[in-house]
């Protein structure tokens, strides 16, 4: 093998460790998915040894699609053994729709700037503005709001009183 052919290796190989961070993170990224299925192509087209966390990101997906067990719910096996890939493979989200990743300091600012306005309406403020449903706004806001409250004692804590000069 060449020396440019064994650094595109390498270089993959590098690329592949981020892809793998973004598939299987917080956001379940598919787009990494797909492209790490791409290399797992390449690699094996190519007879080339797979990284160890790309072969075994590969091995684990094909382990649940061959281990999936029909459910009472009537689904067919085979229908379930694809989901099971899928999700294995960090294709398809658990939950069969895209993640919403709550913009924390944009929602930080929303919610100092509303005040003690109640629950409910900053609710659907937040749903509104960021155009997520009320049950989504409502955990961001139960995620964010304790630290807006935070920010605001350690601030309040901090402002030198009127009398120094």
């Amino acid at each position: 093998m060449g020396d440019t052919a064994e650094s595109d290796w390498k270089r993959i190989a590098g690329r592949v460790a981020v892809l793998l961070r973004q598939a299987n993170g917080r956001s379940d990224d598919p787009e990494a998915a797909a492209k790490l299925l791409g290399y797992a192509a390449a690699y094996l087209a190519a007879r080339e040894p797979m990284p160890d966390a790309l072969a075994d990101y590969v091995a684990s997906a094909f382990e649940a699609a061959a281990t999936a067990t029909k459910a009472p719910d009537g689904v067919p096996i085979e229908h379930r053994r694809i989901d099971a890939l899928l999700r294995g493979l960090r294709l398809k989200r658990s939950n069969n729709r895209p993640a919403h990743v709550a913009p924390r300091f944009e929602l930080a600012m929303l919610i100092h700037e509303a005040g003690d306005v109640s629950e409910t309406k900053l609710k659907r403020i937040v749903a509104e503005r960021f155009g997520v449903g009320e049950s989504t706004a409502l955990s961001w806001i139960k995620e964010v709001k304790p630290k807006v409250a935070e920010a605001r004692r350690l601030f309040a804590a901090e402002k030198p009183s009127a009398d120094v000069p």
